[in-house]
């Protein structure tokens, strides 16, 4: 079996990803929540491959060292993919390739930064450190705008401590068309996923072109089918994946000066969308469904790298198992948070319900960002 431990709420990701692959392929895969782990006695052979670094609670991550240490203890039969001990996470990450040479760019956290010893290169901008929310601002240009994006981010009751300041590098082309490459690897295969285009730094998935114009061209989309079917950036990807020690994940990173910069890895990537979420308007967007229609293609060829890695994976049958032997305190911890991911969860899908009134709407964002901070503590 090849079993993916994941966070309690994220499991749909990895649903998603058995419902894309061969029935022969899902039938091996096995989607297990850190929560999970506290009702089973034993864990049987297999591949371990663990996620959602960066997003973790306390209770969670302790629960994936001592998995780990039990799996590693039980031989060659037992195979774990991003050890937690060994993962380079976003800060470190960042860090470790920016001295290696391979990032153009710095990335510090507030209270390195708050003593003045450390000259910034701006602009910059503030993001979370776990999280994967994007960037908190928009480019700060010297230290008066930075002073002030972090007073208003301690109003908003960001905690200081789970913040970085990063470097921005200008990494657009032509006619000032951003382009952020993601990249998966699935064992030792790296696939590439998708080409994202944005005239706003900020690159997102459905950006669109602020002329009106069609954003993904023909030659776009054929440039977009081109990579991941020659995957040009495999070597040097590969590399930066073996730095993090990170066997499972996907990279996002763009290009300044023909050289490669990498903004993330994350270990909990997103195939496909949240069931039943669409974007709003997307019913009613002609645009949108045309660009999605020529999109298939690419997003088909995708599925089929995706599902000719994990056939690569597959371990030997075995009928070995080892005893998964939590600490009193451990497994009391888990049910705990389970209990209260269970309320926090419920209050939140009961919010989403209320009616979007504009004068209601500051209210539910401040009830929701209480809550999420109640869970993550």
């Amino acid at each position: 079996m090849i079993n993916f431990i994941v966070p309690w709420d994220q499991k749909w990701i990895f649903e998603n990803l058995v419902n894309r692959v061969s029935a022969e392929n899902s039938s091996i895969l096995k989607i297990i929540t850190y929560h999970d782990l506290s009702r089973q006695d034993k864990l049987l052979a297999g591949i371990y491959i663990l996620t959602g670094y960066g997003v973790l609670t306390k209770i969670q991550k302790e629960a994936a060292v001592q998995v780990s240490n039990l799996l590693e203890s039980g031989g060659s039969e037992f195979m774990i993919m991003n050890h937690p001990g060994r993962v380079l996470e976003r800060y470190m990450l960042l860090k470790t390739l920016h001295q290696r040479g391979i990032n153009q760019f710095r990335a510090f956290r507030i209270n390195e930064i708050q003593d003045n010893s450390i000259k910034l290169h701006f602009p910059v901008f503030i993001r979370e450190e776990g999280k994967h929310s994007g960037s908190l601002t928009g480019i700060l240009n010297n230290s008066d705008e930075l002073t002030q994006a972090i007073n208003q981010l301690k109003n908003d009751r960001y905690r200081m401590n789970e913040l970085l300041v990063v470097e921005f590098v200008d990494t657009s082309g032509e006619n000032g068309l951003f382009r952020k490459y993601s990249a998966f690897r699935v064992g030792d295969a790296i696939i590439p996923r998708y080409l994202s285009l944005s005239y706003h730094w900020v690159v997102k998935e459905h950006a669109t072109d602020p002329s009106g114009s069609t954003l993904y061209t023909d030659e776009l989309i054929e440039e977009e089918f081109s990579y991941i079917q020659n995957n040009p950036h495999q070597k040097e990807l590969r590399d930066i994946f073996d730095i993090a020690n990170i066997e499972y994940g996907r990279i996002d990173y763009g290009f300044n000066d023909g050289k490669l910069q990498v903004w993330e890895i994350n270990t909990l990537p997103v195939i496909g969308r949240y069931p039943g979420l669409q974007n709003e308007g997307e019913q009613i967007s002609k645009k949108i469904a045309e660009r999605k229609e020529k999109r298939t293609p690419v997003k088909e060829l995708f599925h089929t790298l995706m599902d000719e890695a994990i056939s690569d994976m597959i371990p030997e049958k075995s009928d070995s198992s080892i005893a998964l032997t939590f600490t009193k305190e451990l497994r009391r911890g888990i049910l705990i948070e389970k209990s209260k991911h269970r309320l926090t969860n419920t209050i939140l899908e009961s919010g989403s319900r209320l009616p979007k009134l504009n004068f209601i709407q500051p209210l539910r964002s401040t009830i929701k960002k209480c809550l999420r901070k109640l869970i993550y503590s």
